[in-house]
């Protein structure tokens, strides 16, 4: 821009007033030098641009050019010589006082010299002539610190623009998740569901007289209530994963933490080329930690080292570790990919540092697993492996269970009669048929609700010795039949049970209040036994 605007106070000088001491080729001369420093700004390195040599070295080029040319070019009793002294303000916009100084005395040593080798009777001690340096100087140093404020305030301002941005990437990512989790629990519920009939009905039908005699029949059958039981794994793991969660601190295995995280990822893994391997120390201590949140951490350090052997070549080996060391349990994560640049280890951790492109990674991941194993009272940092790769290490504190909880034996079980009446309430088709015939089978006598409407009528007119009721039904739901029941009919509070597909975030705090034994579903034939045995006995007690 500096130059550029030379080349056009040049060309208007040399046209503006032509002067016999400067002939065409000694002007057009004096534009390929201005256009030759131009040129020489593109291709120097970037380290030397900012250098203040080669700074220093270009304002003394453009300075002497520029008052060459007006010597050549103009008479110095005529007013256009004064476009010389824009050196000394353009030198104001380099935004560093040396700067202004340097060019300011280099232009009225310049110039001076000029005027003293010129024949025009100049005096250069003429007040007139040597207030404009100082004048214009002040002027230049007044622009250089408006210039420092203005990058100041530009440099805050994208400051500020960067923070709105990264907020609103974090409350965009938030948001996704709030909404996952909300689509989780009802994928969930929906799943659940079928998967309670398929349960349910091959268990039914396992304790058949002529399955068992059947042993081919038998064999379909349990792959069937096998790769079911598969299912309901996979659906709790998913919704536990996406819910919402209060930080809540237990006794935590860590290896079986990393087993459930493992579980999540293997389709990843095996779609991404990716093997893995286990060494866990069976005799691993536990610690006290939010579940939840851990998990977070081991699962943000097996997507970033997935993600990181698949774009360096496409596959990879990862092996998950735990070890104890002294009174530290210690994980360690190791992936084959490209590693860690040496100058981003120390800064991989910080709050939104990512080596992602734009729009692939908010930074963020890191940073909130090093604040959560912080909050932990542990460790976690990075290295390069010692062959290729990046290894990940958590080390947590060892706590033992000092309370010396002892679970509590389990009630003695006494034979409970048959007869019984049990009331369910669910609107699945499919639940209602297949708790109707378990039921029946144990030799009690069912009766079905198919909403909160109907379910509501029953528990007015009749007595149950149990009511199964699902938590999501049209008309009432199971929280509100509750609080009913509770106000009008609290004999059934004792004998209440929730069923549920998924426990919603807005609900699990109410479902914790109630106090009620909750069965998730899909369910076991076992399940609903031994409960209904827990209830029968408790109410004949």
């Amino acid at each position: 821009m500096r130059l550029t605007l030379f080349a056009f106070i040049f060309l208007f000088m040399a046209y503006g007033k032509k002067s016999a001491a400067a002939s065409p080729g000694i002007l057009i001369a004096i534009l390929g030098f201005f256009l030759l420093l131009v040129a020489v700004q593109f291709f120097v390195s970037d380290k030397l641009f900012r250098s203040n040599i080669y700074q220093a070295s270009i304002f003394i080029s453009e300075v002497a050019l520029l008052s060459l040319t007006i010597y050549l070019t103009q008479e110095f009793n005529g007013d256009l010589y004064l476009v010389y002294f824009l050196t000394i303000l353009m030198a104001g916009f380099t935004r560093q006082v040396w700067h202004v100084v340097a060019v300011a005395l280099s232009s009225s040593v310049f110039y001076g010299l000029l005027l003293a080798i010129s024949d025009h009777g100049v005096n250069l001690l003429d007040p007139a002539l040597l207030l404009r340096i100082p004048f214009l100087v002040l002027v230049a140093i007044f622009v250089s610190f408006y210039a420092i404020t203005v990058q100041m305030k530009s440099v805050q301002l994208e400051t500020a623009k960067n923070e709105i941005t990264q907020f609103k990437e974090r409350l965009s990512m938030a948001e996704k998740l709030t909404i996952i989790g909300q689509v989780m629990a009802g994928v969930a519920h929906e799943l659940n569901n079928p998967l309670t009939g398929i349960m349910g009905y091959s268990q039914l039908l396992l304790r058949d007289d002529a399955v068992q005699d059947n042993p081919p029949l038998r064999d379909n059958l349990e792959r069937i209530f096998k790769e079911s039981q598969r299912c309901q794994k996979i659906v709790k793991d998913l919704s536990t994963f996406a819910r919402r969660h209060k930080p809540e601190k237990s006794y935590v295995g860590v290896n079986g933490l990393i087993e459930d995280c493992l579980r999540l990822e293997a389709y990843q893994f095996v779609t991404r080329n990716i093997q893995y391997g286990k060494e866990l120390d069976p005799n691993l201590p536990k610690t006290m930690a939010d579940y939840h949140q851990l998990q977070q951490v081991i699962m943000n350090l097996l997507i970033n080292a997935q993600q990181a052997m698949t774009d360096a070549h496409g596959k990879g080996n990862l092996t998950v570790r735990t070890k104890t060391r002294g009174d530290k349990i210690r994980v360690e994560i190791e992936d084959d990919g490209p590693g860690i640049h040496p100058d981003n280890v120390a800064k991989i951790f910080e709050p939104f540092f990512t080596t992602k492109p734009v729009g692939q990674g908010t930074g963020l991941g890191l940073s909130l697993s090093y604040g959560i194993v912080k909050e932990h009272g542990g460790e976690i940092w990075a290295e390069n492996a010692s062959g290729k790769g990046a290894l990940f290490v958590m080390e947590l504190p060892v706590v033992e269970d000092t309370a010396g909880v002892v679970p509590a034996p389990p009630p003695k079980m006494v034979e409970v009669p048959g007869g019984k009446r049990i009331l369910v309430i669910d609107d699945e088709p499919v639940v209602q048929d297949f708790l109707f015939r378990l039921i029946k089978k144990l030799g009690h006598r069912p009766d079905i609700a198919i909403d909160g409407v109907s379910g509501f009528d029953k528990l007015k007119k009749n007595d149950y010795d149990v009511i199964l009721c699902d938590l999501r039904i049209p008309g009432q739901n199971g929280l509100q039949l509750f609080d009913w029941v509770t106000e009008h009919k609290p004999q059934f509070v004792a004998r209440w049970v929730f069923i549920t597909g998924s426990i919603g975030e807005e609900h699990q705090g109410k479902m914790r209040e109630k106090g009620r034994p909750i069965i998730q579903k899909p369910f076991r034939i076992e399940d609903i036994e031994n409960l209904l045995k827990q209830m029968l006995t408790a109410s004949s007690g």
